[in-house]
């Protein structure tokens, strides 16, 4: 192996680390970026699916982008346990706020969707509630 391989689970150790630094500003910005990518695509309908949930919203909003917002949940392992306002209580009330918000799905186009991140992050009783709840 070269100094230029990786070695090591690339989603904890590089993925997990950086966005572990992440702040809700970075993610607005990111994802305002995506979006304007997206439209310059023709692409006017997009989903997505990370931390912050009021900065993904605030991003599709101010661009224009319509889509599904759908909060980061995992309560094991991975950034939600450590980013402010991002833990699986949190984003799992975001997700329901962002459904329930009539005007953010009538003049925005922005409707919410459970997020679980994946079987080695979310535990059996939070995919149980995320099942109780859809």
């Amino acid at each position: 192996a070269s100094k230029t391989d990786f070695e090591g689970n690339v989603v904890e150790d590089m993925f997990f680390r950086f966005e572990g630094n992440l702040e809700p500003d970075d993610v607005k910005a990111f994802v305002r970026m995506g979006c304007w990518e997206a439209m310059m695509q023709g692409v006017g309908c997009c989903y997505d699916h990370y931390y912050f949930a009021s900065s993904l919203v605030d991003a599709f909003k101010e661009t224009g982008m319509s889509g599904v917002v759908a909060p980061t949940l995992q309560d094991l392992e991975g950034p939600g346990l450590i980013l402010p306002g991002c833990g699986h209580e949190e984003a799992f009330q975001a997700t329901l706020d962002i459904h329930r918000d009539r005007e953010l799905r009538d003049t925005h186009g922005i409707v919410a969707a459970f997020g679980p991140h994946a079987t080695d992050t979310v535990s059996g009783r939070l995919w149980g509630e995320v099942a109780a709840a859809a």
